[in-house]
């Protein structure tokens, strides 16, 4: 009961203490919703969803890019108890596929924007409920989102619900496969977002604008931060480097939360060198590590540049630069995901399981009562991962003298090369000091005598030239022998997903033995 009142509070303490404040504006149409609305809205969208039999446990589907709609499905799920299901609306029709049958959603909200993709999921989920969220347009002739909002709102007491009951599920980033779905709790979102809260010192006079799609765990983290606290979000359904830009100056953004492939692109841009930043309190970046060059430009505009980490099945209240940070330290500390957030207690180990000694190298765990709660009916997956309440993160790290993480990359996407421990991360840091590079990626290829040793594969930028022998000539005395890659590929483009995480699947396809590279 307590949880049940805990929760309650939790989603609609905003709508009954600043019920005329904005919590969502969306940029396009430029609507602004208030507290007061979304509580009414979810309201309205729970009793449709009641009318049509979805009950505790019953998944809903979202498919659609960042709008209120999708806050609106967020709060309806603690009155109804079903679970809110955001799919990447980037994944092929195969993929696709085969995600809706394993979740099997009882109801389908979607843009028709995506309306073929919809009509492929038809064919293999033809139960389902499907409700458009268009006025306009409705190529599929279904139910229009308004005759949602027409409804009564509920009566009567919400689901029965408590902190270990699933919320929602969150697609991993499949960069390597398949996405899993992880189960996130209530518990999960509450502790990640009273972590981001504190950490960040978010209140009701914050205004950010969400970049990150809402179907990836970063966007709902911020999008609970700021409504939790009363602040605004703002929405765009594509993101556009020069509006971004713009944004920040017309709507007086108070930070920004982005990954390294937004603040790239905008740092890219002639309008970043005379955008007013004086309203932003700091910028925060997660989802991928950063290159040092690309902190070094926000930095250089007298922003603090915040490095995050965080993962789908951790939440993004893992590591974080404290906020309070001097300018000097996150200048000497660029490139570092900082020191350990509110609730959660971390451990660096070997591949024995044992603890390793500050500065040593080894795979990151993490234990919190913000991790998930495993992975969608697959139960071997979960298993995996989990170890006695410990996450085994997949990342390598080590601890420096005064209490900052360094990621050093996937354990996966090291190379041994005669023996030695190789961390791509690092050479592609070094790689992003040369002005000719847009962007790299390296990563290990069999061989020989070595066993594996690095290929990269770069991005050159627009006009200039370099070749590989000046690629490799550059880091002799700066890397050690084994680090300079063995090959060296020029590219039109890093394959990356829509977070600017490398897709490693692609990557080998194209670029590894079996590809055109070598």
């Amino acid at each position: 009961m307590e949880e049940f009142f805990l929760l309650n509070r939790f989603f609609n303490n905003r709508a009954e203490r600043d019920p005329d404040r904005v919590a969502v504006y969306e940029y396009d149409s430029k609507k602004a919703y208030t507290y007061r609305e979304l509580a009414a809205r979810s309201s309205r969208l729970a009793s449709f969803l009641a009318e049509h039999d979805v009950r505790k446990g019953d998944r809903v589907a979202s498919f659609c890019r960042n709008s209120q709609p999708c806050i609106d499905i967020l709060y309806a799920m603690p009155i109804t108890g079903a679970i809110l299901t955001t799919y990447n609306v980037r994944l092929r029709g195969e993929e696709l596929e085969q995600l809706f049958c394993a979740e099997s959603p009882s109801v389908v909200f979607y843009e028709a924007f995506f309306a073929e993709k919809i009509r492929l999921i038809k064919q293999v989920l033809p139960g389902a409920l499907y409700v458009v969220l268009d006025e306009e347009e409705n190529p599929l002739g279904d139910i229009r989102y308004s005759q949602a909002m027409e409804c009564a709102p509920w009566e009567g007491k919400p689901c029965d619900i408590g902190m270990e009951d699933i919320l929602m599920l969150c697609h991993t980033g499949g960069t390597t496969g398949t996405p899993k779905a992880a189960m996130i709790s209530y518990s999960s979102l509450f502790f990640n977002t009273l972590s981001q809260i504190t950490e960040y010192s978010i209140s009701p006079l914050d205004k950010i604008y969400v970049s990150y799609p809402l179907f990836h765990i970063s966007a709902w983290s911020a999008a609970l931060s700021l409504l939790t606290s009363g602040g605004c979000l703002v929405f765009k359904r594509d993101f556009d480097t020069e509006e971004t830009l713009r944004m920040i100056e017309t709507e007086k953004l108070t930070f920004l939360n982005g990954s390294p492939a937004v603040y790239q692109r905008m740092a890219l841009s002639p309008r970043f060198a005379v955008t007013d930043f004086s309203s932003i309190r700091f910028v925060r970046c997660g989802a991928a590590p950063p290159p040092i060059e690309l902190i070094s430009a926000y930095i250089n505009k007298g922003l603090k540049f915040i490095d995050a980490y965080g993962m789908t099945e951790s939440g993004t209240s893992i590591l974080s630069i404290p906020l309070g940070t001097p300018m000097e330290t996150i200048k000497a500390k660029a490139g570092s995901a900082g020191k350990a957030m509110l609730f959660s207690t971390l451990r660096i180990v070997d591949e024995d399981g044992n603890d390793v000694p500050q500065g040593v190298h080894g795979e990151l765990l993490v234990k919190g009562e913000m991790l998930f709660s495993g992975y969608w009916k697959n139960e071997k997956e979960t298993e995996n991962v989990m170890d006695n309440g410990w996450l085994h993160t997949g990342d390598m790290a080590y601890l420096d003298a005064d209490g900052f993480y360094n990621i050093c990359g996937r354990k996966k996407h090291m190379f041994i090369s005669l023996g030695e421990n190789i961390f791509p991360l690092e050479i592609e840091n070094f790689l992003s000091g040369y002005p000719e590079i847009a962007d790299s990626y390296v990563f290990g290829v069999p061989d020989h005598e070595r066993g594996e040793v690095g290929k990269a594969i770069i991005v050159l930028r627009e006009g200039c030239e370099l070749t590989e022998d000046e690629v490799t000539a550059r880091m002799k005395g700066k890397l050690s022998t084994l680090k300079i890659p063995r090959y060296v590929q020029f590219v039109p483009k890093v394959p990356r997903n829509e977070v600017g995480k490398v897709q490693t699947r692609v990557v080998e396809e194209l670029y590894g033995l079996k590809g055109a590279g070598i």
